[in-house]
C-alpha cells in the first residue's frame, strides 16, 4: 500500500520517497495541500528558486558587491572597512598590515564568497594587537587564515552588536533572524517561516553547523515553541548555556526586521526568493547578508512546510515532463569552485564571461 502511495505522491505532487517518510506523509494526517507545500531538494510540487537566474549569482557570492548595493539603497548593514585579496587594492601582507593598523573597533573577517560560517573571525583591537577569542593575534595571523584561498578574497567589516535582550540569550555571537522572502506572480514579496538563531557559548557564529539553535517565531516575533539544533533530536525551551527562556521569547524590533527584509528583497527585485540574515542591534535591525538559496529540509522537520497557502497559490507548480529545477543551480550552486566538475565548469564559465566583458570594454572608445 505504501508503494502505491509513494507512486501516487510522486505523480500528484512530485514527492521524493525520502520526504514521504521524513515528513510522515504515509500517516495521512496532512491534507494534500499541506503536503504539497513542503519544499525539498530531491523534488517537490513547488520550486521557489526557479526564478533565481544564474546570471545574478555574483551579487550573492561576492558579499562585498551585495553590501555595496545595500548601502547604495540606504539599507542598514555593517560598514565595510576593507576588501583584501589578489583582485583588490589590498593584495599584499604589507598593505594589509598598514590597513589593520588603523582599525580601532571590533571587526569581523570573512571570505568574500561566503562559507556557511567557515572562515569567520571576531577580531577586537587590544594594546596594539588584536584579540580573537582567547588568543592574542596580529595582522599576519589573520592573513595566514585566508592565504591558502586568497583568490576568493576576504572582507573586514565592522562588528554588529546584539541588542541587550538578544545578548542575554547568548553574548558570544550575533544572534540573527532568518527572514526568507518569496515573490509571487503578482510581484508581491512575502515573508515565509521566519525563525531566530541563537549561537552557543564560546562560538562567535550562530550557524547550525557550529552548534547553533533555531526556533520559529510568530507574526509578532514571539518564539512559539522550543529551539532545535541541526544534528540533535533534543529540543530546548531554555538556552542550554545562559539559562534564558527561549519559548515565549520576544524578538525586539521584529516588525522593523520584517519591513527591512521586504525592502531589501524589493531592491533585488530581479530575484524570486532570498533568505536574509538580519541582526538585531541596539539601534534596530541590520542586514548581515542575503542568500539566494536557503536550507528547507532541516527546518521543516520541526517547523512545518516553508510555503504558506497564499505563497503556493502565487508561484508556478511543477509542470508535467519538465525538470523540477530548470535552473540546474542546486545542489552545486554555493559550493567552492574547487569542488566537483560542475562547480569547476561554472567557475570556468564565470572567468570566460569576465574575460569577454573586459575585452568588450577595452574596445569601446574612451
Amino acid at each position: 500500500m505504501q508503494l502505491f502511495d509513494l507512486i501516487h505522491h510522486k505523480l500528484r505532487i512530485n514527492t521524493h520517497w525520502e520526504a514521504y517518510y521524513r515528513f510522515g506523509f504515509y500517516r495521512g494526517d496532512k491534507s494534500w495541500d499541506e503536503r504539497s507545500r513542503y519544499v525539498t531538494y530531491e523534488g517537490s510540487r513547488y520550486w521557489p528558486w526557479e526564478g533565481n537566474s544564474l546570471g545574478f549569482d555574483r551579487l550573492f557570492l561576492l558579499k562585498s558587491l551585495q553590501k555595496s548595493i545595500l548601502i547604495a539603497n540606504n539599507l542598514p548593514t555593517p560598514p565595510l572597512l576593507m576588501k583584501v585579496g589578489r583582485d583588490y587594492a589590498i593584495n599584499t601582507i604589507d598593505l594589509f598590515r598598514t590597513a589593520m593598523a588603523d582599525v580601532d573597533r571590533p571587526v569581523m573577517t570573512k571570505f568574500d564568497g561566503g562559507g556557511s560560517g567557515v572562515g569567520i573571525y571576531s577580531i577586537a583591537p587590544e594594546n596594539g594587537s588584536f584579540r580573537c577569542g582567547d588568543r592574542v593575534v596580529d595582522a599576519d595571523w589573520i592573513w595566514a587564515q585566508y592565504e591558502p584561498a586568497m583568490e576568493r578574497g576576504f572582507l573586514v567589516e565592522e562588528k554588529a552588536r546584539n541588542h541587550a535582550i538578544m545578548d542575554a540569550v547568548n553574548p558570544d555571537s550575533l544572534n540573527t533572524l532568518r527572514m526568507t522572502t518569496v515573490k509571487t506572480a503578482d510581484g508581491k514579496w512575502h515573508l515565509i517561516l521566519p525563525y531566530v538563531k541563537f549561537g552557543r557559548s564560546g562560538v562567535h557564529v550562530d550557524n547550525l553547523d557550529a552548534g547553533g539553535l533555531f526556533a520559529a517565531v510568530d507574526s509578532s516575533g514571539v518564539v512559539v515553541g522550543a529551539a532545535y539544533g541541526k544534528k540533535s533530536a533534543e529540543s530546548f525551551e531554555i538556552h542550554p548555556d545562559s539559562g534564558i527562556g527561549i519559548k515565549g521569547f520576544q524578538v525586539p524590533f521584529f516588525e522593523d526586521a520584517c519591513q527591512l527584509a521586504i525592502a531589501a528583497s524589493q531592491t533585488f527585485g530581479f530575484m524570486a526568493t532570498i533568505a536574509w540574515d538580519v541582526g538585531i542591534t541596539p539601534d534596530g535591525p541590520t542586514i548581515i547578508e542575503g542568500n539566494p538559496y536557503w536550507d528547507p529540509e532541516g527546518k521543516q522537520d520541526e517547523l512545518g512546510p516553508f510555503l504558506s497557502a497564499e505563497v503556493a497559490a502565487g508561484i508556478a507548480p511543477r509542470a508535467w515532463f519538465t525538470p523540477w529545477d530548470r535552473t540546474h543551480m542546486y545542489p552545486h550552486y554555493m559550493k567552492d569552485t574547487h569542488g566537483g566538475w560542475w562547480q569547476q565548469t561554472l567557475a570556468r564559465r564565470r572567468r570566460r564571461w569576465d574575460t569577454q566583458l573586459r575585452r568588450r570594454l577595452s574596445l569601446q572608445p574612451k
